[in-house]
């Protein structure tokens, strides 16, 4: 008896072992999504450089479909032009699609490995996003709709007696951060934007072969290692300073938490700081729901749906992270007849996805009416599966409060120079991680009388002492 239950047993083993072995070997055998063609040692690179990288792809995934092969290199890059098969991939299968790429200047050397946007999946990503989650999430947002509303009040006050809008509306969203976070962003972007501009950064991670050449023949190891002292020391230097605040801010929450507890000085410094870097028709429906005797509030965003469409149109007709940032398989995979092997780069394609004549008719022209007449229309501007940005709630906030306030206080117009209007090229970008308009010039009026005196009126009666609205913070936290 025992010896007839060995050999089922057996037999059951064999077959089973039988079968794993013909699935492997039809996975293996599986081809990669199409794509263009590769050179050797180069793959698909030259023609990146011939032209603009969102046309190429553009061109790539018209010819070869909603999923395609690239080789950077000797690097495997799928890239995906779909959101249903974004869907699929990075939202059901993120087990295995939501890890990150080696990214060896931008995260090896100019962040210590600590950049929680750009490091795989581990146990540092995951106390970083521990740490952070619960300030970022629906209900903490709510709790800083003192501090947005201030901040936003300023923004218009400033632009009543400033030619400089630019400069107005990044100081709106720097102090939200600092005042938060206790951390400038603004110095650590400087180093950091600066040397991802530069060529060698780009070729290294194309060809990590490149790492291993001397630093007598490699200056740009002493760039990226000065890059990151600095940008320790900044971050380092800010948590400290948060540390000895006696306001509430993220740091201080973070760091008394069992998970920031475990994590060193440096580790928690990058922790918080990278969490960091994250029309006339709503003219008319502002008159009809605010007024002209008031500011619009919080309480008035849920009934503009028209200026909700404005915004989520706006970062679909120029998405602001293009390729956004890459994934990595962690095991081999099978899609659509395909196969993708592990370590291989996934891109969910922005661009491509955003201007798809078949999701958005006429995607080149600006139509946020069309968010309203089809809800149901899919856009991702913050990723996808475990990745997905953790500051979107904060980021929409502070958008739509001082959206809505501009638009009720200001007619934003073009400036007219010598008679002439002065145009603006909308398609003018410059590409690093993120796509950014080139500077360009806009004329501020204040829409009456009214609405100046209500600006003025509610700025002087403002509760200004940012200690006071911290503290709020924190009381309605240890709720």
């Amino acid at each position: 008896m025992k010896i007839q239950f060995t050999l089922q047993t057996s037999i059951l083993l064999l077959i089973a072992y039988v079968f794993l072995r013909k699935l492997s070997s039809k996975r293996n055998h599986l081809p990669l999504p199409d794509g263009p063609k590769p050179m050797p040692v180069l793959g698909n690179v030259h023609e990146m450089l011939r032209t603009s990288p969102t046309a190429c792809f553009q061109r790539w995934h018209r010819k070869y479909g909603p999923i395609i092969t690239v080789r950077c290199g000797r690097q495997l890059v799928i890239s995906i032009g779909d959101h249903g098969i974004a869907h699929n991939l990075l939202n059901k299968k993120g087990a295995i699609y939501s890890s990150r790429p080696r990214f060896i200047i931008a995260s090896e050397y100019m962040t210590s490995g600590m950049n929680t946007a750009i490091i795989p999946c581990g146990k540092l990503w995951q106390s970083h996003h521990r740490i952070m989650a619960p300030l970022l999430d629906k209900s903490s947002i709510k709790k800083y709709e003192p501090l947005l509303d201030l901040e936003s009040l300023q923004a218009l006050s400033d632009l009543l007696s400033s030619d400089d809008y630019s400069k107005d509306l990044s100081r709106y969203i720097t102090s939200i951060l600092m005042t938060l976070g206790y951390m400038d962003i603004e110095q650590i972007n400087k180093y950091l934007f600066e040397f991802m501009g530069n060529i060698y950064a780009s070729l290294v991670e194309l060809f990590p072969v490149l790492e291993h050449v001397p630093s007598i023949l490699a200056p740009w190891k002493k760039t990226a290692r000065y890059v990151e002292r600095k940008t320790t020391d900044i971050h380092v230097k800010n948590l400290e300073l948060a540390m000895k605040s006696c306001t509430w801010n993220w740091a201080q929450n973070a760091a008394q938490s069992k998970t920031g507890q475990q994590l060193s000085t440096k580790e928690l410094a990058y922790g918080i700081g990278t969490f960091q870097q994250a029309g006339y028709d709503a003219t008319l429906i502002l008159d009809q729901i605010v007024g002209s005797s008031r500011l619009p509030s919080f309480k008035d965003l849920p009934h503009l749906p028209y200026l909700s469409a404005m915004v989520t149109e706006a970062t679909r007709w120029q998405p602001p992270a293009p390729f956004a940032i890459p994934h990595a398989t962690t095991e081999d995979s099978e899609y659509m007849e395909y196969h993708i092997p592990k370590d291989t780069i996934i891109i969910p394609n922005m661009w491509v996805m955003s201007f798809d004549n078949e999701a958005f008719p006429e995607p080149y022209e600006l139509k946020p009416e069309m968010w309203l007449q089809n809800p149901d229309m899919v856009h991702s501007p913050f990723g996808f599966g475990r990745r997905l940005c953790p500051g979107r709630h904060l980021g929409m906030s502070m958008i739509s409060i001082l959206l809505a306030r501009l638009l009720w206080a200001y007619d934003i117009s073009h400036v007219y120079r010598d008679g002439k209007k002065v145009e603006v090229d909308p398609w003018d970008l410059k590409f690093t991680f993120t796509a950014s308009s080139a500077p360009f010039e806009a004329s501020f009026s204040v829409r009456s009388p009214q609405h100046k005196g209500v600006i003025e009126s509610t700025w002087a009666e403002a509760e200004k002492d940012i200690g006071k609205i911290l503290e709020s913070i924190r009381s309605a936290n240890d709720l």
